[in-house]
C-alpha cells in the first residue's frame, strides 16, 4: 500500500491553519486556543503518532458554514 494513500485529504495543524488563511479565515492565537477555533469552526481531530490531523472534507464543510 502506498503512503501517498489519501494525501491531500488529511491536513495536520500547521497545514490547517495555512489551508484557513488561503480560504480568507485567519486564527488569532492571543484570542483564542488553537483547540477553540478547532471546536468552534466544529471540527474533529484525529489523533496518529501523537499528531492530530484534519480531515480536508470537514474542514470544506466548516467552511461554508460560516
Amino acid at each position: 500500500m502506498s503512503k501517498d494513500r489519501g494525501k491531500g485529504r488529511w491536513l495536520d495543524g500547521s497545514e490547517l491553519l495555512i489551508y484557513l488563511h488561503g480560504e480568507g479565515i485567519d486564527y488569532n492565537p492571543y484570542a483564542e486556543t488553537f483547540n477553540n477555533m478547532a471546536k468552534r469552526l466544529g471540527l474533529r481531530s484525529f489523533g496518529y503518532s501523537n499528531k492530530r490531523r484534519y480531515l480536508k472534507e470537514d474542514v470544506d464543510l466548516a467552511i461554508k458554514k460560516i
